[in-house]
């Protein structure tokens, strides 16, 4: 049933090689959001060169989304429509065909109607963000070449790097997206406070389930490892959930100059330090990639990949390659490290905190130029080791930038 569309399943638009099903939405709306696709879409597949996209809205989002991903040869996209404490609304899926990209973007045809009663601002930043994968999955592809971009982790170095890919893709999206619908819509918000907050309350609830999820999985396995398949369809899964909620809120609250105030409570409490000390680490890679940076740099990839390897280690996974494969154990999280830090990490930790207080609008004006003034007196300070100088400028240097794109100069 295609409704209002002129051909059987998609529409093409003029001069350009994309195409924009909407069979998953009622028959009433169809031509609207067809339009409302187009109009994002067309500019963005320019911009990209003018590959094959395919956007689509179908019937059944997880039937549509399996099909797309055993296409013949493909990224391996992870992917799971339903998590414990958050559901996928879209996917985007990079494709070989004849030697050349293509893209199929899916919506979960609920998340779309739903943003049919939105306004317009909100539904093109959740476009935007899956636009924004678009064009970096291109810029990926012209640096890696073909078979480097198609290739499927298969050691463990691969493994860390293809999750370094993915989050700072995912943190990537949400700075271009909120920038992107700015500039073409400049009045009001991309999203409101409450959702704001509704997402950073799923990161919550998620880190809060790791420790029994780490506890329970060691009980199940006792002294047996799992295969990386067996990985990838348990312990994997939550902590990529996790990894990406973070993600997702870093860069929302950076575009924003938003900070969720109960999440900014929960940093304070020992219990999740163990996330939160390392994930500051990995905040602070993934602002030197923030657009308009350049972000396929596989020096600065590398690093991030390193600290979620050091995350997943702090967890108690313990992998070991085989072959063309690797195994997962599992050992009791070493979360006592940041109960009791050492010197050096006390240093990189104050540094990190600093840049969040002069960020974070959950903090007053004074407060925020305190915490300058600390971060100043860092990288002038004769007593500090040279690397801990060096992190203090390199804050100082993003909160200047930050200060230019938010506050309308430093």
């Amino acid at each position: 049933m295609s409704g209002v569309l002129s051909g059987p399943k998609e529409t093409e638009t003029e001069r350009l090689d994309l195409y924009v099903s909407v069979d998953g939405v009622a028959r009433y709306a169809r031509e609207r959001l067809r339009r409302d696709l187009i109009s994002f879409f067309g500019p963005v597949v320019r911009m990209a060169g003018n590959p094959q996209v395919r956007v689509s809205v179908p019937r059944r989002f997880e039937d549509a989304v399996t099909k797309t991903l055993s296409k013949g040869r493909s990224v391996g996209t992870h992917f799971v429509a339903q998590q414990p404490h958050s559901r996928a609304g879209a996917v985007t899926v990079p494709l070989l065909s004849s030697g050349d990209p293509s893209f199929d973007i899916v919506f979960s045809p609920a998340f779309l109607f739903s943003l049919l009663l939105r306004r317009r601002k909100t539904r093109w930043y959740f476009y935007a963000h899956e636009a924004a994968h678009l064009l970096d999955y291109i810029d990926a592809f012209r640096k890696a070449g073909r078979d480097a971009f198609f290739s499927y982790p298969v050691s463990v170095r691969e493994f860390f790097l293809h999750w370094a890919l993915g989050v700072s893709m995912e943190y990537r999206a949400e700075i271009w997206a909120v920038d992107a619908v700015n500039r073409l819509i400049p009045r009001g918000t991309a999203i409101s406070r409450p959702v704001f907050d509704s997402g950073a309350d799923q990161l919550i609830s998620a880190l809060e389930d790791v420790p029994s999820l780490l506890e329970g999985t060691l009980h199940v396995l006792a002294d047996r490892v799992m295969t990386a398949r067996e990985f990838g369809k348990t312990i994997s899964r939550r902590i990529w959930e996790v990894l990406t909620l973070a993600a997702y809120t870093s860069g929302l609250s950076d575009a924003l100059s938003w900070d969720a105030k109960f999440l900014a409570d929960l940093r304070k409490e020992a219990d999740y330090r163990f996330f939160f000390d390392t994930w500051a680490d990995i905040h602070a890679e993934l602002r030197a990639v923030a657009p308009p940076a350049p972000w396929y740099d596989m020096n600065r990839l590398r690093e991030i990949a390193k600290l979620l390897s050091t995350f997943c280690e702090i967890c108690g996974l313990r992998f070991t390659e085989v072959a063309t494969t690797f195994y997962v154990g599992l050992e009791s999280p070493s979360f006592d490290s940041f109960t009791h830090p050492t010197e050096d990490r006390l240093i990189r930790q104050t540094i990190l905190k600093l840049e969040e207080v002069a960020r974070s609008d959950a903090c007053t004006h004074r407060a925020r130029i305190r915490a300058t003034h600390d971060l100043v007196a860092i990288s002038n300070d004769t007593r500090k080791p040279g690397w801990a100088k060096e992190q203090a400028q390199e804050a100082l240097r993003r909160l200047v930038s930050f200060s230019e794109d938010h506050r309308g100069g430093p």
